[in-house]
C-alpha cells in the first residue's frame, strides 16, 4: 500500500503539471493563429500526450481552463482596483477593458473554447457579487442609471467579449465599443429598459399570452 507522503506526492505533481499544462496552452493560444495542437501544447508543457488527456479530456476543457486562468490573473485583480477607484464607472469600465484586451491577445482561445459566449457567460458568473457591489457605487455616485440589475453588468460583458468572435475586428475596435457600451450606462438622457420577463433566457421566445374568453 502507498504511504501518505507518497499520494501526498501524487497528488502535489498531478497539479503541478495541470498547471503547466494551462501555462502552455495559454503560451500556444496566444502564439500565432493560436491553433496550435494538443501534441504542441503538451510539448510546450513538457508532458507527454496521455498526461495531457488526463487532466484535460478535450480542447473545450483546457480552453476553460485557460480562461478561467486569464480571468483570476486579469479580470479580478482590475475588478479590485475598481473597488477603491473614486469613481465606480471608471473603475469598472476599465475593468471591463482588461478583460476584452487579456481574451484578445489569446486568439486560439476562442477558436478553442466551442461555444465561447456560453462559456463566458457561464465564468462571469463567479464574478457577479463583486460586479454589482461596483455597480450599486456607481448608482449611488449618480453615474450609472439606476434600472441597472444585477445580472445586466455580467451580460454585456458577456456580448463585448463575444463580440472578438466578428471576423476581420480591426485591432482596439473592440475599447471603442466597450466606451460606447459603457457610455449608455450613464443616467443621462436614459430612456426606460424594457422588462426582463422571469424565467425566460436570452435566446428564448417569452410565453405566448393567454387566450381569453
Amino acid at each position: 500500500m502507498s504511504s501518505t507522503p507518497d499520494r501526498a506526492q501524487r497528488r502535489a505533481d498531478a497539479r503541478s503539471n495541470a498547471a503547466r499544462i494551462v501555462a502552455a496552452a495559454r503560451r500556444v493560444f496566444a502564439r500565432g493563429d493560436g491553433l496550435g495542437s494538443l501534441e504542441e501544447i503538451a510539448r510546450e508543457a513538457g508532458v507527454g500526450i496521455a498526461t495531457l488527456y488526463r487532466h484535460f479530456s478535450h480542447r473545450e476543457s483546457l480552453a476553460s481552463a485557460v480562461f478561467t486562468q486569464i480571468l483570476h490573473d486579469e479580470f479580478a485583480p482590475a475588478l479590485e482596483a475598481a473597488r477603491d477607484d473614486p469613481s465606480p464607472l471608471h473603475g469598472l469600465k476599465t475593468a471591463a477593458e482588461v478583460l476584452v484586451t487579456a481574451v484578445a491577445r489569446v486568439d486560439g482561445l476562442i477558436a478553442s473554447a466551442g461555444n465561447f459566449p456560453a462559456l463566458t457567460d457561464e465564468l462571469l458568473r463567479g464574478f457577479a457579487d463583486p460586479i454589482y457591489e461596483i455597480v450599486v457605487r456607481a448608482q449611488q455616485a449618480g453615474e450609472l442609471r439606476a434600472d441597472i440589475q444585477r445580472d445586466d453588468i455580467p451580460r454585456v460583458l458577456v456580448m463585448a467579449v463575444a463580440g472578438l468572435t466578428v471576423p476581420d475586428l480591426a485591432h482596439g475596435a473592440y475599447l471603442r465599443y466597450v466606451t460606447l457600451v459603457f457610455d449608455a450606462l450613464k443616467p443621462e438622457h436614459a430612456t426606460p429598459l424594457p422588462p426582463v420577463e422571469p424565467g425566460v433566457e436570452a435566446g428564448q421566445a417569452p410565453a405566448a399570452p393567454r387566450a381569453t374568453v
